[in-house]
């Protein structure tokens, strides 16, 4: 599908579930303790998950570091959208299209619980999905 917009910003604050389109929607509530990590159904935070399986994610830092430019200029169009998905992840979305479901479901640490909004992430979170999906062509 071109370029599998299951989360554009998630699946994407973009969104639709065509190239355009995010099954999840970025919301902008503000919680005040979405910027201290909720933890999954494992115990662990988004940032405890990167941290220990660093080597699962295009960006592992995404959870606990603003990116810069320097981070991201080199990712493709496909590793923009697998790093906007992976925050996503982290915090237990529900993926709806089978090539993130199949995607994510091969790692230990993803653990599916809900449908993820913007209001969840930590402040990092936040920033860098914004970022990374202003990034998308």
């Amino acid at each position: 599908s071109s370029k599998s917009s299951e989360s554009k910003s998630s699946e994407s604050s973009k969104s639709s579930e065509s190239s355009k389109s995010s099954e999840s929607k970025s919301s902008s509530s503000s919680k005040s303790s979405s910027d201290s990590k909720k933890s999954s159904s494992s115990g662990k935070s988004s940032t405890q998950i990167a941290s220990e399986h660093s080597g699962d994610f295009v960006i592992s830092k995404s959870s606990s570091k603003y990116l810069s430019d320097s981070d991201i200029k080199n990712l493709s169009q496909d590793q923009i959208q697998r790093a906007i998905n992976e925050i996503y992840a982290r915090n237990g979305h529900i993926f709806t299209t089978a090539k993130w479901k199949d995607y994510f479901k091969k790692y230990s640490w993803y653990s599916p619980r809900q449908t993820v909004t913007d209001a969840q992430f930590n402040k990092y979170e936040r920033a860098n999905v914004k970022k990374l999906a202003s990034k998308r062509k």
